[in-house]
This record gives C-alpha cells, sequence and structure tokens, in this order.
C-alpha cells in the first residue's frame, strides 16, 4: 500500500534517510527520456524495504561533483506491504534483504553535459548484481538532446542481463524519442523498439501517443494522458 515511508537527518554534508523504500539500483527507470526506454528497467528495480541509507558529496575543481552511497534494507513484513484490497492472510512474501552502494556523477570535468551511475547490490538467496549508465545532455540550436545508456547484470540461479539505450529530441513544446532494450534472461533474449511523441500541455500535463514492438507483447500502440508525479491514464488505441 505504501511503498514511501521515510525520515530524513543531514549530518555535516551527509545525508541520512530510513524507513521504507527501493535504494537506487540504475537509473533507466528514473532517468531515460520517453516511456517505452524504462520497461525493462522495472525487472531489475529492487524492491520497497525497510533500511538506512547513507549519501556524501565528493567534489573538486579537477575531479568533477560526485556522490557516494550505501545502504542496507530488509524485506517489508509489515501491513504497509498490503495493497488496499488485499486479504489479511494473503498479504504477499516480503523481499529479501541486502546491501548496495553506489556512485553518482552528476558534473564530469574532461566530459562536459555528461552524467554517469554506477551500483552494485547483494541480496540475501545469493543473488548480487552491478548495474552501470551514462547520460548526456546537449543543446543543438533551438534544439535539446537528451540520450541513455545502461546496462545491468544480475547472477543469481541464472544470470539476467540488461541493456538499454534511449534518446529524445525536445523542441519548444514537443518531443520526440526512440529506444531499444534488451533482455537476457538466459532463456532466451527478447529486445523491445519504443517509438513516442509527446507534447506539453502545461501545469505539468503532458499527452503523447506512442508505438513499441517485443516478442513478448507483439506490437501496439498507446494513447496517454501524463502528469509529472506518473501516469494518470493509458489507453491502448492499436494492439
Amino acid at each position: 500500500m505504501f511503498e514511501t515511508v521515510t525520515v530524513r537527518r543531514v549530518l555535516g554534508r551527509a545525508d541520512f534517510r530510513a524507513g521504507k523504500f527501493a535504494q537506487r539500483f540504475g537509473a533507466a527507470l528514473d532517468e531515460a527520456p520517453g516511456s517505452y526506454g524504462r520497461e525493462f528497467a522495472e525487472s531489475y528495480e529492487l524492491e520497497s524495504g525497510w533500511g538506512v541509507e547513507g549519501t556524501a558529496p565528493v567534489s573538486s575543481e579537477r575531479w568533477g561533483f560526485h556522490r557516494i552511497s550505501a545502504g542496507v534494507w530488509t524485506g517489508d513484513r509489515s501491513f504497509l506491504r498490503r495493497g488496499l484490497f488485499d486479504r489479511a492472510d494473503e498479504p504477499g512474501a516480503p523481499g529479501p534483504a541486502g546491501w548496495r552502494i553506489g556512485l553518482d556523477s552528476e558534473w564530469i570535468p574532461v566530459l562536459e553535459g555528461f552524467k554517469a551511475h554506477a551500483s552494485y547490490v547483494e541480496r540475501i538467496g545469493g543473488v548480487r548484481g552491478f548495474a552501470l549508465a551514462a547520460r548526456h545532455d546537449r543543446e543543438i540550436g533551438s534544439f535539446a538532446l537528451d540520450a541513455l545508456v545502461e546496462f545491468a547484470s544480475l547472477h543469481g540461479a541464472h544470470r539476467e542481463r540488461y541493456a538499454t539505450a534511449s534518446t529524445a529530441i525536445r523542441a519548444g513544446l514537443w518531443q520526440a524519442s526512440l529506444s531499444h532494450s534488451l533482455r537476457d534472461t538466459g532463456r532466451g533474449r527478447e529486445h523491445q523498439v519504443g517509438v513516442e511523441l509527446r507534447r506539453d500541455l502545461g501545469d505539468g500535463l503532458h499527452i503523447g501517443a506512442g508505438w513499441q514492438k517485443s516478442a513478448e507483447t507483439g506490437s501496439g500502440g498507446t494513447l496517454e494522458l501524463r502528469f509529472d508525479f506518473g501516469s494518470y491514464d493509458a489507453v491502448s488505441i492499436w494492439r
């Protein structure tokens, strides 16, 4: 029911938070341009659980500005993990406990306009993995280019690998995006290609149309009405 319940405390330059939340692993889920570049990233998103996380900045004019983070968590066994309409005796199994470390580079002097992310995670049950991402923002005349590439790998009973490349071009109130994602679960590979056109209507409201194709879902189109805090409504107009 509640995915995030946290308290924060700042000590010097370090920022700590504790409570129920999902630790950061990868950047595509939150930062990939367009809608379709984020879908496969949901497969390796860390579950929301009770834990502690600390973040500290590391900066210099020579090396740039970076944030180092580390956190530990355990699966949510409280009543908060149940959905509003779930039965009390069927709350769903909590996710496994684990720990993670991460590095987010927000300014790299020799790579102007680039940002990077790296993280490593281990979970109870022998599952471990890493994620690497790079993002580039650039303005070309009246156009703005936004591109992200990410690779994630998880090792457990079998190996899973994910790759995402997503880019968008913005001009005024319009944005066009193109993405290609790969998911390799060790039992087969799946590709997904998606294109999307979106217009900003103001006040945090967007309207867009897109098309995607993958081996699992086939091909289809969507028409969306979207707020900045998430998708408010999505209606399939071609499947």
